[in-house]
């Protein structure tokens, strides 16, 4: 498939999004005035972030819509519409190309109901040279501000950031931990029961699912003081709620909701089920913080949307830390801490 021809298949396939006064086919998209004023941005590099010996390129495009849809149910927006950067390798060929937008499209179906403005609005395709980049930049409405309740600090945009959290307001988790880095490690040890008893965290890794709505409401409603997504790993991730907040919390790590399978998984291949929960990173589910008062709200809105919640812990004063307590009440590591990238350092 030739440039201009891809242009025109993916354009015939989106059109009428929400908000788009013009999509592809102009140098640059035209959106309506006043909205989207929420930006969030994602890539994915072929050999670091996916395989396609363990992910086929529909669950390529799924995950990569699926991180971005992700940050902005973190910040309790709407999701909207996408600019989609794409440098493809010897490997990407037609067939990669389309099961590729076949992911996004079926992303954008399953985990936003009910909004029909998330689809693409322009980018650009190159060769790569090395191999398949992959670059989506997704945008966003912030929830109206007038909504919260005094107890929750929202920023002028209305946005749930991470510095809202204060001590005394407690730290939940929205969804389950550990699948994806439990459904890795299957994949990368090619064990047994990738279709049986380890199917659903294999596809943890390769489809996670963010909850898109449960972010939404949880910002239109003002009941999370502070939120962030959980990309990098629970412990990492929590660390960066409690230094924008300046506080420090308390957390049981018994209460860390792990996904069904993942300690069967961990004791089959001896793995460590709380240190893929707590350091594994790519389950996108929903950390946030909320005052004592919200969280009854917040369990019953959780309850009629299907989505999993769990209590961890309770923000304290900053000079306190961030202390992890097991079931005997004991200080303990949760194992690992989480994914980071670094830069300029030649041996990596």
């Amino acid at each position: 498939m030739r440039e201009f021809e891809w242009i025109e298949w993916l354009s015939s396939r989106t059109a009428g999004l929400d908000g788009v006064s013009l999509g592809i086919g102009d140098d640059a998209a035209v959106l309506d005035q006043g909205r989207f004023d929420l930006v969030a941005l994602d890539t994915m590099v072929q050999g670091v972030h996916f395989r396609l010996d363990f992910s086929s390129p529909f669950d390529v495009g799924w995950k990569l819509l699926a991180s971005n849809l992700s940050d902005i149910a973190a910040m309790g927006g709407r999701c909207g519409p996408y600019l989609l950067g794409m440098s493809l390798g010897k490997d990407a060929d037609e067939a990669f190309i389309q099961g590729f937008v076949q992911g996004l499209e079926a992303a954008a179906k399953a985990l936003v109901p009910g909004n029909l403005s998330v689809g693409p609005i322009g980018g650009d395709t190159t060769r790569s040279p090395g191999p398949t980049i992959l670059s989506l930049t997704l945008l966003g409405q912030s929830p109206s501000k007038t909504s919260a309740p005094d107890s929750v600090s929202r920023a002028s945009s209305g946005a749930v950031l991470r510095s809202g959290a204060k001590p005394g307001h407690k730290v939940g988790v929205i969804g389950h931990l550990g699948g994806a880095a439990a459904g890795l490690e299957v994949l990368l040890r090619d064990a047994p029961g990738q279709d049986g008893p380890w199917a659903n965290l294999v596809k943890a890794h390769r489809r996670p699912h963010p909850w898109c709505e449960m972010g939404e409401l949880l910002g239109e409603l003002g009941l999370a003081s502070a939120m962030l997504d959980v990309s990098d790993g629970l412990a990492q991730d929590l660390g960066h709620i409690l230094k924008a907040s300046a506080v420090g919390a308390r957390l049981e790590l018994g209460a860390v909701p792990l996904m069904p399978g993942v300690k069967e998984c961990a004791e089959a291949l001896g793995g460590d089920a709380l240190a893929w929960a707590c350091g594994g990173g790519d389950d996108y589910a929903l950390a946030l913080t909320a005052p004592p008062e919200a969280v009854a709200q917040i369990e019953a809105l959780a309850a009629q949307k299907g989505a999993p919640v769990a209590w961890i812990g309770v923000c304290w004063e900053p000079s306190k830390g961030m202390v992890w307590i097991n079931k005997a009440g004991q200080r303990v590591q949760p194992g690992a801490q989480g994914y980071e990238h670094t830069f300029g350092d030649k041996s990596t």
